[in-house]
C-alpha cells in the first residue's frame, strides 16, 4: 500500500505476485456469490477472447468454495462456468478442476461435456489423467479414448473405473522401450464394453491374452512383448494386425504354443547383443503358425553375414515361409534389426540394389547375395 502524499492525494495498492492479487479477487468474488448472487451473472462480460486472469481468479473460487461451501458453488455454478467457458478456460484446465469437483456431479458433467465438445480423442498420460476421465466418463464419451505411447500409469483403481464406465474404442499404446509387464492395467477389460483399437505393450501372463482377446476385433492392431512363454491362439482371428516380439528362447523347458495362423504374425526375435543364432532359429520354428507363414520375421542381433544366411536357408529348407513377395533374402536395417523374406522359391541372384520397402509390412527387399558353395550349410549341417 501507498499512502497519499502531498503530489498524490489517493492511496494506491500493488501486489509482489499476481496471485495475491487473484486470490484477493476471489474473495471478493466468493463474498458477492455468498451474500448477493444474484449479481454475479452482471460481474462478467462476454468478450469472445481468452481473459487469463479472469480464468486464474475463478479457478480459486471454484476450489475454495468446493472445499469451504458446496452448497454456494452449487447454487453459482451455472454462471461461474458460463463465466470460464466465456475466458476461454482449454480443456487443460477443465481436468485440472476435476479434482475439486469429486463430491459435485453436476459440475462434473459440465466439465465432461465441454471437454468433449473440443477434443474428440481423450489422451491418458499420467495417473491424474486417469483420475480424471474416471470421473467424467459417466458424463460424455469422447470417439476415442487412448493411452499416449510414453504414458506413465501406476493408478489401477483409477484404470479399473475408466474402463468400467468406457463404452466405444480404445487405444492402449504402452512404452516398449522397457520390459514392464501391462497385466494388471488389462485386467479390467474382460466383461468390459470396450471396443480395442490398438495395443502395444508387454505381457507376462497367460490371462492378460485372455484379456485382449475379449475386447479385440477384426480391426484391432496388436504389437504384444512376450515376457514369458505364453499360448497366443485365443487371438486367432481375433485381429486385423498380431506383432510379437520376444527374445530367444534358451534352455530347456515346454516350447510354446505356435502363433495364431490368422492373421499372419510379424514376428521380432532377439535382442541387440544377441549372439546366439541357434536360439534364434528354435524361437522362430518352435512360433511358426500353421501352414508355416509369417507376415513378417525380424531378428535383432549381433550376427554376420554367413549366419545370417544360414538361418535363412535352415528356415527355408524347414518350409517357413513370410507374406512378402519375390526372392528368399534378407536385409539390414539401421544397425542392428535384420528383416528376413522367405518365398516359395530358392531362387538366388546376384547382390544387387535394395529394391523397394514394403511399408506394409515394414520388411527391406533385396535380393540374398550367392556364397562360393550355393546356400552354404545349415546349422545342422544340412547343405541348402
Amino acid at each position: 500500500m501507498e499512502r497519499p502524499s502531498a503530489r498524490n492525494q489517493l492511496a494506491t495498492y500493488s501486489f509482489h505476485h499476481k496471485a495475491l492479487q487473484e486470490q484477493f479477487a476471489a474473495k471478493y468474488l466468493m463474498d458477492i456469490i455468498k451474500t448477493k448472487p444474484d449479481q454475479l451473472k452482471n460481474m462478467f462480460g462476454n468478450t469472445g477472447e481468452e481473459n487469463s486472469k479472469i480464468i486464474r481468479v475463478l479457478i480459486y473460487v471454484i476450489e475454495d468454495l468446493s472445499a469451504n461451501s458446496p452448497n454456494h458453488l452449487r447454487a453459482s455454478w451455472p454462471q461461474v462456468w458460463t463465466a470460464m467457458k466465456d475466458a476461454g478456460a482449454d480443456i487443460c484446465l477443465c481436468k485440472d478442476l476435476l479434482p475439486s469437483l469429486r463430491n459435485e456431479p453436476v459440475a462434473i458433467k459440465a466439465v465432461a461435456e465441454t471437454m468433449r465438445a473440443q477434443e474428440s480423442t481423450w489422451v491418458m498420460m499420467c495417473d491424474a489423467d486417469v483420475a480424471a476421465m474416471a470421473l467424467m466418463l459417466p458424463y460424455a464419451q469422447p470417439r476415442v479414448l487412448k493411452v499416449g505411447e510414453q504414458a506413465s500409469l501406476d493408478d489401477l483403481k483409477a484404470m479399473s473405473a475408466v474402463v468400467q464406465h468406457r463404452v466405444g474404442d480404445l487405444k492402449l499404446g504402452f512404452p516398449m522401450l522397457n520390459n514392464v509387464a501391462r497385466d494388471p492395467l488389462l485386467a479390467p477389460l474382460r466383461n468390459s464394453r470396450c471396443r480395442l483399437q490398438y495395443f502395444s505393450g508387454y505381457i507376462a501372463n497367460q490371462e492378460s491374452v485372455q484379456n485382449l482377446a475379449s475386447v479385440s476385433s477384426p480391426a484391432t492392431t496388436l504389437k504384444i512383448g512376450l515376457l514369458a512363454r505364453l499360448q497366443l491362439s485365443p487371438l486367432q482371428g481375433k485381429c486385423k494386425h498380431l506383432r510379437v516380439i520376444t527374445r530367444p528362447f534358451v534352455g530347456g523347458g515346454v516350447l510354446p504354443v505356435p502363433l495364431p495362423s490368422e492373421p499372419r504374425p510379424i514376428l521380432e526375435v532377439g535382442f541387440i547383443d544377441c549372439r546366439s543364432l541357434v536360439s534364434v532359429k528354435r524361437t522362430v520354428i518352435a512360433l511358426t503358425p500353421a501352414g508355416k507363414r509369417y507376415g513378417g520375421l525380424e531378428v535383432v542381433g549381433s550376427f554376420s553375414s554367413h549366419e545370417l544366411h544360414q538361418l535363412v536357408g535352415a528356415l527355408h529348407r524347414r518350409g517357413i515361409r513370410t507374406g512378402s513377395n519375390g526372392s528368399t533374402r534378407w536385409e539390414k536395417e539401421k544397425d542392428y534389426a535384420r528383416s528376413h523374406s522367405l518365398s516359395e522359391t530358392r531362387d538366388v541372384k546376384s547382390w544387387d540394389a535394395v529394391v523397394a520397402c514394403d511399408p506394409a509390412r515394414r520388411l527391406m527387399v533385396s535380393q540374398l547375395p550367392r556364397t562360393s558353395s550355393g546356400w552354404g550349410r545349415g546349422e545342422d549341417g544340412e547343405r541348402g
